[in-house]
């Protein structure tokens, strides 16, 4: 990110996807933060054929149409965003899954094409009677009036790339759309690993270790003027209270009733005092807490609105 070298080692999330693609590398596979501009990131990381065996596989389930018909509303959020900015309506899509972003884009009147490196997402999209490639060169330079990277940024091994690509590809006056999670969240800040192991405390970082990159506000924008893009809008999005805590781990319960011992069986079947309050609190400081979040850039996730700088 900034060409720094002093790296300071962070904890790695224990809750892993992709056991079948990446299960022979725990324990090899880290997080390391920059001391100098305070970028989090996978270090080392898994290498581009086992990233690449995972989101062709069957165990990446935003290849399914149905898995993400529930985003549909964020999708609406999103071009409507776009659409108060801009005049042409080309979209593109950078990492369009099975296309959940390409059919709210059809119903409302953008002409949209998908770029994904999967061939099951393309597949998907294709089946659909969506537009969508995997050849990234045979898009148009300059044709599209917005590009939308929608938690798509932080799987990418080289970002910066990415980034110089679609630049290429946006028209003159063109917006880029990003979204990707937030590392310094208060979900996040709330999850430190003593409670994530001892309490129900959910981890906020689940998809490691294919999200390869932890931003944060700074560290987005950063990389963004980096890449020649200047910011116009920023903010964070979400409290993710509500996924805060993990609900008990079945069979538990069961486990402790018939007097077996299970390391943390107790714990699972009894809330401790700190989650009681937790749970009891919600209700009433849920709308403060998402004020006071999005105010201070503590929200789940980071969304900025950028145009080429100069």
């Amino acid at each position: 990110m900034c060409g720094g070298r002093e790296l300071r080692p962070r904890v790695a999330p224990r809750t892993w996807v992709g056991e079948r693609d990446f299960g022979s590398l725990r324990g090899s596979l880290g997080v390391s933060c920059c001391a100098a501009c305070g970028f989090v990131f996978v270090n080392p990381r898994p290498g581009a054929p086992l990233l690449e065996a995972f989101y062709g596989g069957p165990d990446y389930a935003f290849h399914d149409p149905c898995a993400i018909a529930s985003g549909e509303p964020r999708g609406l959020e999103v071009l409507g965003l776009l659409a108060r900015r801009l005049a042409g309506r080309r979209l593109l899509d950078f990492g369009c899954g099975a296309g959940m972003l390409l059919r709210c884009a059809a119903r409302s009147g953008w002409v949209a094409t998908g770029f994904d490196v999967a061939a099951p997402a393309v597949q998907a999209c294709r089946l659909q009677g969506l537009d969508a490639t995997a050849d990234l060169a045979s898009l148009p330079p300059a044709g599209f009036d917005a590009v939308v990277l929608h938690h798509v940024l932080e799987h990418l091994s080289e970002p910066r790339q990415a980034l110089g690509a679609v630049r290429a590809l946006l028209a003159p006056g063109g917006r880029l759309f990003v979204e990707v999670p937030n590392v310094r969240s208060l979900r996040a800040r709330l999850s430190p690993p003593l409670l994530v192991r001892h309490a129900r405390f959910d981890e906020r970082f689940r998809a490691f270790p294919i999200h390869l990159s932890y931003f944060d506000p700074r560290t987005l924008s950063r990389l963004l003027a980096a890449e020649g893009f200047l910011v116009e809008d920023g903010t964070t999005r979400g409290a993710g209270l509500d996924v805060l805590l993990r609900e008990p781990e079945p069979g538990a319960a069961a486990a402790s009733t018939a007097g077996a011992t299970v390391p943390g069986a107790a714990l699972a079947t009894r809330p401790g005092l700190l989650e009681r309050l937790v749970r009891a609190a919600k209700p009433v400081a849920k709308p403060l807490l998402r004020r006071l979040l999005l105010e201070r850039g503590l929200g789940e996730n980071v969304v900025v609105l950028a145009r080429v700088s100069g």
